[in-house]
Protein backbone atom coordinates (compact mmCIF):
# COMPACT_ATOMS: atom_id res chain seq x y z
CA UNK A 1 0.00 0.00 0.00
CA UNK A 2 1.68 3.28 -0.79
CA UNK A 3 1.55 6.52 0.99
CA UNK A 4 -0.09 9.35 0.64
CA UNK A 5 1.07 12.94 -0.60
CA UNK A 6 -0.19 16.34 0.66
CA UNK A 7 0.98 19.71 -0.89
CA UNK A 8 0.40 22.98 1.84
CA UNK A 9 0.83 25.79 -0.67
CA UNK A 10 2.43 28.71 0.91
CA UNK A 11 3.16 32.24 -0.51
CA UNK A 12 5.69 31.09 -2.65
CA UNK A 13 7.11 28.10 -1.03
CA UNK A 14 4.92 25.12 -1.65
CA UNK A 15 5.70 22.06 1.47
CA UNK A 16 4.92 18.31 0.14
CA UNK A 17 4.54 16.43 2.95
CA UNK A 18 4.72 12.13 2.60
CA UNK A 19 2.82 10.14 5.37
CA UNK A 20 3.70 6.01 5.04
CA UNK A 21 0.64 4.01 5.35
CA UNK A 22 0.28 2.16 8.86
CA UNK A 23 3.26 -0.46 7.82
CA UNK A 24 5.24 2.50 7.89
CA UNK A 25 4.51 3.67 11.27
CA UNK A 26 2.61 6.64 9.26
CA UNK A 27 5.30 8.55 9.88
CA UNK A 28 5.81 11.84 8.17
CA UNK A 29 8.27 13.41 5.74
CA UNK A 30 8.54 17.03 4.16
CA UNK A 31 9.97 18.65 1.12
CA UNK A 32 10.38 22.44 1.06
CA UNK A 33 10.27 23.96 -2.58
CA UNK A 34 12.68 26.89 -2.41
CA UNK A 35 12.65 28.43 -5.95
CA UNK A 36 16.37 27.32 -6.20
CA UNK A 37 16.86 24.29 -4.13
CA UNK A 38 14.52 21.89 -1.95
CA UNK A 39 14.97 21.08 1.28
CA UNK A 40 14.14 18.05 2.66
CA UNK A 41 13.48 16.42 5.88
CA UNK A 42 13.23 12.66 5.21
CA UNK A 43 11.95 11.11 8.70
CA UNK A 44 11.15 7.68 6.84
CA UNK A 45 12.04 4.82 8.74
CA UNK A 46 11.92 1.67 5.71
CA UNK A 47 13.34 2.22 2.72
CA UNK A 48 10.28 0.94 0.54
CA UNK A 49 8.38 4.09 1.41
CA UNK A 50 11.54 6.66 1.50
CA UNK A 51 11.82 5.78 -2.07
CA UNK A 52 8.19 7.26 -2.79
CA UNK A 53 10.15 10.49 -2.36
CA UNK A 54 12.84 10.29 -4.96
CA UNK A 55 10.62 11.64 -7.87
CA UNK A 56 10.09 14.73 -6.20
CA UNK A 57 13.72 14.96 -4.84
CA UNK A 58 15.19 14.72 -8.00
CA UNK A 59 17.53 12.55 -10.68
CA UNK A 60 20.45 10.98 -9.83
CA UNK A 61 23.56 12.60 -10.43
CA UNK A 62 21.80 16.08 -9.00
CA UNK A 63 24.17 17.92 -6.38
CA UNK A 64 23.06 17.15 -3.11
CA UNK A 65 24.03 19.75 -0.11
CA UNK A 66 24.25 18.64 3.20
Amino acid sequence: MPGTWTITRAASTPIHTFTAPEQGWLVNSHIVEFPSQLFVVDAQYTLPFAREEDHLVGQPGDPLHA
